[in-house]
């Protein structure tokens, strides 16, 4: 799936579904998964095992109410965003980048793609997200993004983002 986001510039990026990842790409996502700085800002903090991670990656196929997805532009994979617990109206969405690349605005990009794809493809009312409360960057980029706080717990802030918002 090709999704052409207009920003600045004409963005191309291409979608692969979790489920037909090539295996050079499933290590690539494992890898990215298990580096301590996205590790560190993730709810599940554990160290993913190979063979954890591709029985992950079988129990995706025929889930509807969870996709994933691989980012990938010209310059290669960059990121990942996530969609779980879908229904007709809304889903929780995540993202996490490559965290080898240094360039500027990935998350950016990534949230875009991942508004764009939820709002536009799947016609979703409502993304929700669930973010620990230290990771002030994502919060300022879900926040940039039009995300409100609606709740938070011990050790994260949950917020949401209308389509009309």
């Amino acid at each position: 799936m090709v999704l052409h986001i207009t920003r600045e510039s004409e963005l191309v990026v291409r979608l692969i579904d979790f489920t037909e990842l090539s295996p050079e790409q499933v290590y690539e996502v494992l890898k990215w998964r298990n580096h301590p700085f996205v590790r560190s800002n993730m709810l599940n903090q554990e160290v993913i095992s190979l063979e954890s991670h591709v029985a992950f990656l079988d129990s995706l196929k025929g889930d509807s109410s969870r996709r994933y997805f691989y980012l990938l532009g010209d310059e290669g994979g960059f990121g990942v965003f996530t969609l779980v617990d879908i229904t007709e109206t809304h889903a929780v969405s995540g993202c996490y980048k490559n965290p080898l690349l240094t360039e500027r605005r990935l998350g950016h990009r990534i949230m875009d793609t991942l508004v764009d794809f939820a709002f536009n493809s799947l016609g979703l009312c409502t993304l929700f997200a669930e973010i620990l409360k230290d990771n002030e960057a994502s919060i300022r980029l879900h926040q940039k993004k039009g995300y409100i706080p609606y709740d938070k717990t011990e050790n994260t802030l949950k917020m949401r983002l209308d389509r009309h918002a």
